[in-house]
């Protein structure tokens, strides 16, 4: 890694997969979503009650010298503050619920499709990459389902309201009003496609950084015999100053955004004083009526000021949408294999059949390899490192489809087979054994969770584990650690 300044392109955001998904997460909590929209109408229609109270207090009370109308009125107005409290609590709280709810179930959607990829895909991929995908990017939507999806609908059920008044009030100011709004919304939603492509730069360097990290703690042992510390923490720093600078840019673009929603709220305001004076000297709009507008066009502005205070959020819920759109429109495993027939029986014949691999395009693994393995046989692969022997196992397991030719079982193309359904006969021990951090029995049961107490001990005996399984204090119940860092190497290929 350098101290490269590069930014990566914003991809383009598949908005029919995003609308896709936006809409199966709305439908999936439509009814807490409708009792919730019911509580932002009943709050709403409160939050109006003190532009109500202001003009009832100086046309009516004032005004009209009506004293006997202040009581009513403060306690009309409480009654309102309070109905908007109550509501705002159920609000806040039906919401907070969808959103974790939202994140929760599209985290675990998107983590089984992400297993359902074929192993090849993997690798192409960053493990930082995949993991950034799968628990910052849904954590992205939370802010945006939840309290700011409140903000944003009220503050526009807000305007609605506020624009139906105001017509009934002056229609001549309020066109002139909305004029400046329509404006100031089409040049924030250009600002807002900006801030769009900021917060992909850093959703993609956090991702590369994630995934550094990553590979840096895996690779913890390789790091000291190097004695490469300082040189990761350098690379590190590097990369972390590169995220900096592209937050630098993104929050530049947040105010900008918050600049001009201030800008247009203070253009209204401006409007409202210099039109509205000039109709209340003419003898068109009451003293009243006149603050009632400065109120009423306040709240007109209300969705641009709540799309600024969440810009950022916005921003970076796009680029979350838009990058799990990604991956889900990858095709997994059984996508590719619907349509084709299981294998419920094998004999055990393999064979290989003119079969070509290349990872990369002309950069062949395995060219042009044939050869047959009969039911029960022993066969030994043997070549120099690099000559193709765990690519022939990967294609044989299924793992990797051939470049060109076939892999055959009992004679039948592995490409005609449903891959989760051969996979049932099949048993693999990899050079480089990969154990999770639970415990040994349950490594050892990994393949066949239901096995019993009884099998576990029969495997463990069979592979020579109980020459140490029984030094251990926890017996086949000892945790291993993440990778069986608790092991030794020979322990851990056992």
């Amino acid at each position: 890694m350098t101290a490269s300044v590069s930014v990566p392109a914003p991809v383009p955001v598949p908005w029919r997969q995003v609308l896709a998904q936006v809409s199966g997460l709305i439908r999936s909590e439509r009814k807490l979503l409708l009792g919730a929209g019911g509580l932002i109408l009943v709050n709403r229609g409160a939050a109006l009650g003190p532009a109500a109270a202001s003009k009832i207090v100086i046309d009516g009370v004032v005004g009209s010298h009506r004293p006997d109308l202040l009581a009513p009125v403060a306690l009309g107005l409480v009654a309102a503050v309070a109905v908007e409290a109550a509501s705002g609590f159920a609000i806040y709280r039906a919401v907070g619920i969808v959103s974790q709810r939202a994140v929760t179930r599209v985290r675990g959607e998107l983590h089984a499709h992400v297993l359902g990829l074929p192993a090849g895909d993997f690798d192409s991929m960053s493990g930082g990459c995949l993991l950034s995908r799968l628990m910052s990017d849904p954590d992205a939507l939370r802010d945006v389902l939840g309290p700011g999806l409140v903000q944003l609908a009220s503050g526009a059920l807000t305007a609605l309201l506020a624009v139906a008044l105001l017509l009934a009030l002056d229609w001549t100011l309020t066109a002139a009003v909305l004029g400046i709004l329509a404006a100031s919304l089409a040049a924030l939603v250009l600002g807002l496609s900006r801030v769009y492509g900021a917060f992909h730069a850093t959703a993609e360097i956090s991702a590369e950084l994630t995934g550094r990290l990553v590979e840096t703690i895996g690779g913890i042992d390789a790091v000291k015999t190097a004695r490469a510390e300082r040189r990761e923490a350098y690379s590190f720093a590097c990369t972390s100053h590169r995220l900096l600078r592209a937050f630098v840019r993104a929050f530049s673009g947040v105010g900008g955004v918050i600049a001009l929603s201030a800008l247009a709220t203070g253009l209204v305001t401006a409007t409202v004083l210099l039109l509205g004076g000039r109709a209340a000297l003419a003898g068109r709009l009451t003293l009243g009526d006149l603050v009632l507008y400065l109120l009423l066009a306040g709240l007109l502005a209300s969705p641009l000021l709540q799309i600024a205070a969440h810009v950022a959020e916005l921003g970076r819920a796009g680029v979350a949408l838009a990058r799990i759109a990604q991956v889900r429109a990858i095709a997994t495993e059984d996508d590719r294999d619907r349509g084709l027939a299981s294998i419920a029986r094998v004999t055990g014949a393999v064979a290989f059949d003119r079969l070509s691999y290349a990872y990369m395009p002309g950069r062949w693994a395995l060219r042009d390899v044939s050869f047959e393995a009969g039911p029960g046989a022993t066969v030994a692969l043997v070549g120099l490192n690099g000559s193709g022997k765990t690519t022939a196992m990967r294609l044989i397991g299924g793992l990797l489809r051939p470049t060109a030719g076939r892999v055959l079982i009992d004679g039948r193309d592995l490409a005609d087979v449903r891959l989760r359904s051969w996979r049932a006969h099949v048993a693999a021990v990899w050079q480089e054994p990969f154990l999770f951090d639970v415990t040994i029995a349950d490594n050892i049961a990994y393949g066949r969770p239901r096995a019993s107490r009884a099998e576990i001990r029969r495997a463990g005996l069979l592979a020579h584990c109980e020459e140490f399984v029984g030094l251990l204090p926890g017996g086949y119940d000892t945790r291993v650690g993440e990778r069986g860092a608790r092991l030794s190497g020979g322990q851990r290929q056992r």
